[in-house]
């Protein structure tokens, strides 16, 4: 898998609204919107990249007892540095309760705002969300490896002239 099918497979799901336990795909033929809270949005993208993970919908909306950062350690790989498509988990308030996959132009998230709404976005990677990480994680089998911050712009085009990413967004990977 590379890391540009990640994102591409995350950014389907922008706009879709933010569901508790949501595990919902928009479905435009039937006029369904779907919804996704931000584990639902990490499970499709695994799913529609050919992984196999198990779902669990049992927890609150403010999940404090461990499970998400057990749930990923089984099932991802942990890294030590935000890949482009990697799996952040952050901590909201006291526990790490928020999944997001970093992007070359910041993170895609589920996010619901304070009357319960919200929505998949992409936004900006900044301090405020920096100081959350906890863990970051890689979907299994993942080709593409180039850290973020660690970027040769001649090294990424000769990878892209080699039979690197190439994707239609220009990403900045190397195999």
């Amino acid at each position: 898998m590379k890391r540009c099918g990640i994102i591409a497979a995350a950014r389907k799901y922008l706009g879709v609204p933010y569901h508790h336990q949501g595990r919902v795909r928009p479905d435009p033929s039937t006029g369904n919107k779907g919804g996704l809270d931000c584990l639902g949005l990490v499970l499709v993208v695994g799913w529609d990249t050919g992984h196999k993970f198990p779902d669990f919908t049992d927890y609150e909306l403010q999940v404090e007892d461990g499970r998400l950062e057990r749930g990923l350690n089984q099932h991802l790989a942990r890294v030590h540095k935000p890949n482009l498509g990697c799996v952040m988990l952050m901590r909201l308030m006291k526990s790490a309760q928020h999944v997001a996959i970093r992007t070359d132009r910041g993170i895609i998230h589920s996010v619901m705002r304070g009357d319960r709404t919200g929505e998949v976005v992409e936004t900006t990677f900044d301090d405020r969300w920096k100081s959350r990480v906890v863990a970051y994680y890689d979907f299994p089998a993942v080709r593409e490896y180039e850290m973020l911050g660690d970027f040769d712009p001649e090294a990424a085009k000769a990878a892209v002239t080699q039979g690197g990413c190439g994707c239609a967004d220009g990403h900045k990977f190397l195999r």
